[in-house]
Order: C-alpha cells, then structure tokens, then sequence
C-alpha cells in the first residue's frame, strides 16, 4: 500500500510539471514539427513528383491526378506512460503504438471546378482524445501545399498564410485553415497531409486504401512500414493491384502497390467504395493489455487475403467472451420483466417486440440515449429466453464494409437476432428509433451468418449463411402533403413530411429531442413520468443540461430542414411538431409538420398570379457535367418512392385554364423507376399528385439512362409555372 500511495505522490508532482510545460511550450512544439515535417517531405526524391504537364487526352477532365502516394508507417515501442501507473499500479513502461500516415497528392488544375475545390483547406492540427477501454490517444496533424506553375516554377506556401483558429470546449481544439495564394488554371497543386498519432495499448483502425479516386490517377502508389510486432492481415478487393512483400534488416514488414493509368473515376453518387473501388484492406494487429486479442492475430507476419472463416471465429468467440458481462448490462431488472411478458402476452412476436422496445427504452430512461451498440443484441437475446422465444444469434456488416465471406477485421461486424420460428431480424444496432423487426438499410441486402446450435450458440457451433432481406420502393416512401396559401408575394407553406422504412433515417435522429423518443415508448411501457422526471437522482447536470440544449436546438435543426428541402431559408417558421416518432406498428410511419412563410414563388403579371409551382417538390436533385458519365454500377440506400400532395388554395376570382393545367402533367416509367405528375382543379384549389419512384437499391450500369430519365424529368418539374387568371 505504501509503495503504491508513494507512485501516487510521485505521479501529482510530476503531473503539475508537465501541465506546466504543455501550456507554455505547446504551439511552439508543433510549429518546431510541423516545420521539420514539411521539409523531410518536400526533400524526397520522388521523380513522378516531378511530372507536372497534363496529358493531351485528359485536357477535357476537370483535374488529373499526376501522382497519388501514401505512406504508412506503425511502430509498437515503450514509452512512460501515466495511464499505466494510475489505473494499473504497475510499471512506469508501457507499450505504445505509433502510426504516422503521409498522403501527397500532385493535381493538375483543369477548369475553375477543381480550382475551388484545391484553394482552400480546414484541418484539426491537434488531436487529443479517449479510447473505449479509457486510454488516451494524441495525434498530430500537418498540410503542406506547393503551387507548380506552367514554367516549371515552384512556390510553397507560407507557414504565413495559414490562419489559426480554435473551436471546442473552452477553446482547445487548434485548427488551421489555407486559402491558397496565387492558385490558378493550369497550375499543379503539390500538396500532403501528415498525421502522426501516439495510442495506447489499443489497435489502430484498419486502413483501405484506394487505387481509384474522383479523377484519372496517373500514378498510385502503397508503401507501409510495419513493425515486426503486429501480425499483418490484408485483402485485396475489386481487382486491387498485387501486394509486393518483404522485409528490412530489423525484420520489420514492408509492402509495396503500385498501380498505373486508372482512367475510371470514383462517381460522386450512388456508389459504395468498399464494394466498387479496387483497394487493399489491411489490419496491423498487436497484443495489448486490456484487449481481447484474436486468434487470427496470435502468429506474427503477414497474411494475404486471410481465409474469412477464421475470422469469423474470432467474432464468434469475442460474442461468447461478452456475452456473460453484457446479456444483462446495467439493468438486471429486465430479466423480471421479460419472466412476466412470458406470462401476458401469449403472442411470440408480439412479445419479442416487447421485449425489443423494452431494451431500448431502459436506455432511453436511464442512460439518456438511444443506444446504438452491437452489445444490446445481446441483452435481447438473453430477454428471449428468459421470455421463452426461441431465438438465433447473427452477425453481418454494413454497407461500409466488405460482406462476411471477405473479412479482414473482427471488430467490422455488427450483430443482430432473428426468431426462430419467423422471418424477423432484430438489430442491436441502427441510426434511428424503428418498428421491432426493421432492418435498418445499411444491412439489407448483406451476407449474414447465424448461429443455429442451440447448445453451443456462439464459438464453434453449427451456422447457416443467409442474405438479409431487401426492402422494396413501397417499404420506404416519403410522402408530403402540403397546403399553399397565397398571401401576395408570399406563400404560407404548410407542410406535413411522414417518412417510412428506411427514410426515417433521413431525419428523425436530427429532429427529435430525447423527450419525443421517451414518449414514443411511455405508453407501450406502461411508465407515467416524463424523461425530466425519471431521470432524477440519477441525472448527472450536465445530462440535464443537455436535454435542455437538445430542445432548444431543436427550433434550428426545423429551420434546416425547411433549407434543405426548398434550397432557402424559411422567411419565418411559425409553427413545427413531431406528430410519430415511427417506432411502433401501430404507428410506423415518421411524421412531423411545418408551417413557414417563403419568398419568390409568386409574380405579379396584370391582374393574372404566375405561381412557380414546381418549385412546391423541393430543391431536387440536378445532375450535370462529368456526373452524367457512369461506367459503375448503381448503389443506393434503398428503393424508394417519393409522393407529392399538394394543395394550392386559390386567392377567390381565380382560376387555372385547362390548357394550364395540362402543362402540369407528365409520365416517364422505365426499368429503373418513374417521375409521374397529374393535376387538376376543383373546390377553389389546385390540386397536385406527384410520384419519383426508384425501384431497386443497386441498378447495373446499363440502367444509367433510365435512371437519369427519372432525375431529368423531376428536375425539370420544378421549373414549371401556372398562371392564375382572373
């Protein structure tokens, strides 16, 4: 006791020391390094650095890619560490890991496109943080920017032109922000981020790196440095180049990818990197203290393309480890409560849907959240049966990521329930408050494995592989009923948004207050108290204070959806309310309505109202330029269906002519989807009826007209006006 009570003592003084020390010398430690960064950086012999003329055949391409390079450096060493001494009592050593990550990029500028897009840039020069496990994590962050002019002259910018600036906290997160002098058309731009991070005793996430970007590359090249302490994993997905392994005279692992002359560009839209774009997936993986380490990660050295069942049962085995600590988490009352669903609620899905909701209303209700981790499964699972449903553990990944018959990285899956005795899923984890047995979109469609051994759920059991259902355009409607009134220049909008499926996900995490969400649940669990109430004692101010953020903010977070929808501000919100939150069968559908007032719909011409009606459906989306060339196949969040209902109340003596009406009207169907619009007039209105269909979640390549015959026709609605005569 003494000897530890000793450290203790130590640690104090030492501590004020280095605070001390921190707050005076800190900026100037970062000028020191970030200075000594950029001129190792700009010495390097790199000759296609060099390269600075554009290629004839790619003069109609708004920027190329002369030169992409990164640079992966990890290294595993001890250091002092105060997290060990304070929380373990042991050693002043601790393992420590190191990434330093160098991205240079060499772009020729084509067009005033690309020459906005590389003349300014914002970035964290400092990063400080936790990890889950409570160690701490520090990272620095360094930009450096050449301008290469036509002649061959070279200008770097001055450390003078950076701008700093703090945000945060009190203040105490230092960024730096460029807007680049003297950048023009026809320039090369020689720019790279370095960030050089200190971990400890946690792994470092996996990379993906890529061999396709938004422009043609003319040179991509991987170089990793890798201490001989991690075990290597990595996978080379959708015809990445061949990995060169080796390594140095320490014994440490280099790998080498090169690849030349990519043509084909990242689309901005509708595309999934992870599934599409040639790249390298790699995990360095260590034994750390407090961390669970893999099987697969057990012999040092590198392993291509590793076989994914290995890793899986890893996933298998980490589920079993956790699941004696989190099958109750911090509520050991629900083993109760699920005992006596058992008994009220003869129904099976009925009752796991209970059960589902009860789970994350003790999150709400306690924890203040709505909690998104892959362990509630697991709480679930164990409802089940203590509420006697027969249920199969599963795991998958999301749409991020690569499917289950090709993973790198353990900690990549997430894990969900599904009956036994019927085709329900149920996700311990998802973006937004949904129906029992919703499975959020970023799943559907996924690889998935379930554990089907009733005595052995977990680690080395019998499993079954599936693909998870896909929802269809019917599921995931967003539907607007609106009501326009007339007031001179300006328009009252009234506007009621109900979302379903997967298009709650849209906006109901950014509109809804932890309060709407408690409601949503209140009465299906029978509680009588609001959030404020229940949480009491066990509310910590700076909880408190939060919920009364939240709900102030909220006012804003209307007003951005109004933005987003019409493309302006609202000249005045006057009134907004969420009517469902869209979490129960009774009531799935997200709903929430707005009054606002808008400017610039209506001109006067004589004593007629020209009306820019199809400005009603919202800013919608327009694609145009280099966008509307595709030779990638089409990834969406779903299939969906979007319905206008719109109701224009008539200012009295007014009226539409039938030939006006008729301009109103349009149809295109096609094998992606439909743009359907019908009008007519009656009872002192103008009523509208408009549909935009999208039909499948991922469309092949050979479906790109189609789809943009759907965008086009949308689009050009939104031109269309109507006179209102007299």
């Amino acid at each position: 006791m003494k000897k530890v009570l000793c450290r203790i003592a130590w640690a104090i003084l030492l501590l004020f020391a280095a605070v001390e020390h921190t707050s005076a010398d800190s900026k100037k430690d970062y000028k020191e390094f970030a200075d000594a960064t950029r001129k190792r950086i700009w010495a390097m012999d790199m000759p296609q650095f060099k390269k600075h003329d554009c290629p004839a055949k790619y003069k109609t391409e708004s920027a190329i890619i002369l030169a992409n390079y990164r640079d992966v450096e990890m290294v595993r060493s001890a250091k002092f560490s105060w997290g060990t001494l304070m929380r373990q009592g042991q050693s002043f050593k601790l393992r420590k890991l190191y990434c330093n990550d160098l991205h240079r990029v060499l772009i020729y500028i084509n067009d005033d496109v690309a020459l906005k897009r590389f003349s300014e840039f914002d970035y964290r020069t400092t990063t400080t943080g936790y990890s889950n496990n409570g160690w701490r994590e520090k990272g620095k962050v360094v930009l450096g920017v050449r301008i290469v002019k036509p002649d061959g002259t070279i200008k770097e910018i001055s450390t003078d032109d950076y701008v700093s600036a703090t945000e945060g906290k009190k203040d105490k997160q230092e960024r730096q922000k460029l807007a680049v002098p003297g950048l023009e058309v026809g320039d090369a731009i020689d720019v790279f981020v370095y960030e050089s991070d200190e971990f400890a005793e946690h792994n470092y996430d996996p990379f993906f790196f890529k061999f396709k970007e938004d422009y043609p590359v003319l040179w991509n090249r991987l170089h990793c440095d890798i201490d001989k302490d991690f075990t290597v994993l990595y996978r080379s997905l959708n015809g990445a180049p061949k990995v060169t392994e080796s390594t140095d005279k320490e014994g440490n692992y280099v790998l080498d990818a090169e690849m030349l002359n990519q043509e084909k560009c990242t689309p901005s839209l509708w595309y999934d990197e992870t599934l599409q774009t040639p790249g390298i997936l790699l995990a360095a993986i260590c034994k750390v203290e407090g961390e669970l380490r893999p099987d697969c990660a057990k012999k040092k050295g590198i392993t291509a393309n590793p076989d994914p069942k290995l890793i899986q049962r890893d996933v298998w085995r980490l589920i079993g480890i956790r699941y004696p600590v989190y099958k109750y988490g911090d509520f050991p009352e629900l083993k109760k409560l699920a005992k006596q669903a058992k008994k009220d609620i003869p129904d099976e899905t009925k009752r796991a849907d209970y059960i589902y909701d009860l789970v994350y209303f003790y999150h709400l209700k306690y924890w203040f959240n709505y909690y998104r981790d892959t362990r509630v499964a697991l709480q679930y699972y164990t409802l089940l049966k203590d509420a006697g449903i027969p249920a199969v553990f599963g795991i998958t990944t999301d749409d991020n990521e690569a499917d289950v018959d090709k993973l790198t990285y353990w900690l990549h899956t997430r894990w969900f329930v599904k009956l036994r005795n019927s085709e329900k899923y149920y996700f311990g984890y998802g973006p937004v408050s949904v129906v029992p047995g919703e499975i959020p979109s970023e799943f559907q469609g996924k690889k998935a494995i379930l554990s089907i051994d009733e005595k052995k759920p977990f680690e080395d059991g019998k499993y079954q592989t599936i693909t998870l259902p896909v929802s269809k355009a019917s599921d995931n409607r967003d539907v607007a009923d609106i009501r326009v009134t007339l007031n001179g220049t300006e328009v009252t909008i009234d506007r009621t948004e109900s979302q379903s499926g997967a298009l709650k996900e849209l906006w109901q995490t950014d509109l809804c207050t932890p309060d709407n969400l408690f409601d949503s649940y209140k009465q299906r669990m029978k509680e009588d108290k609001d959030l404020a109430t229940t949480l009491g004692k066990r509310a910590t101010r700076s909880r408190e204070a939060s919920l009364e953020e939240v709900r102030k903010q909220q006012i804003d977070d209307f007003k951005k959806e109004i933005k987003y929808y019409q493309g302006e501000d609202a000249k005045e919100l006057l009134s907004y309310k969420i009517v469902t939150i869209g979490n129960s069968p009774d009531s799935a559908a997200f709903v929430y309505n707005m009054r606002y007032t808008l400017d610039g719909l209506v001109k006067k011409a004589g004593s007629n109202i020209v009306l820019s009606v199809g400005k009603l459906i919202g800013d919608v989306q327009k694609i145009e330029g280099n966008d509307r060339k595709r030779d990638a196949d089409i990834n969406r969040m779903c299939a969906r269906q979007t319905e206008w209902n719109i109701a224009v109340d008539l200012p009295a003596g007014y009226k539409v002519s039938a030939e006006g009406l008729q301009k109103l009207n349009t149809n295109v169907q096609n094998a992606a989807g439909a743009f359907m619009a019908t009008a007519k007039s009656e009872g002192g209105k103008l009523l509208l009826h408009v549909v935009k269909r999208y039909d499948h979640k991922n469309e092949p390549v050979a479906n790109w007209q189609a789809l943009l015959d759907i965008v086009d026709a949308c689009y050009a609605y939104t031109a269309r006006q109507v006179v209102l005569k007299k």
